[in-house]
């Protein structure tokens, strides 16, 4: 089962991305790899909104494969990206956020970034 969508890389696009999953990935998955998926894809697309530079004009894509033992996720956008710290270690600062890339790497099997000529690339699967 593959489905994608987009959403506008707004300030409301991890609440979109959420509601979106619940709507469409309400009876397929595990509740554990359900909470992990969306999880996941929240902390990305709300790096994607914060650090993309792509502007509210811009969108966020979505793509999520479903196999019998691995569920697949990306998310695209046409931002400038990023070179992810080895191993990504969580802020300890006192403010808000700091551990999306942490978990990332945490709770995927795998994960990864890349760069082409339209843009960015983060995608990481989950074992089911």
């Amino acid at each position: 089962m593959v489905f994608a969508f987009a959403v506008p890389a707004s300030a409301q696009a991890p609440a979109r991305v959420r509601s979106e999953l619940r709507e469409r990935l309400h009876q397929t998955l595990d509740p554990s790899t359900a909470s992990d998926l969306e999880l996941l894809l929240s902390e990305v697309v709300t790096n994607a909104v914060r650090y993309g530079g792509t502007g509210s004009q811009a969108s966020i894509g979505v793509r999520i494969q479903i196999e019998s033992d691995m569920v697949s996720a990306q998310i695209t956008d046409s931002g400038r990206g990023f070179v992810p710290d080895e191993p990504p270690r969580p802020r300890i600062e006192r403010s808000a956020g700091g551990f999306g890339l942490y978990l990332l790497d945490l709770l995927s099997t795998r994960w990864g970034v890349e760069r082409n000529e339209t843009g960015f690339r983060v995608w990481f699967r989950l074992t089911r």
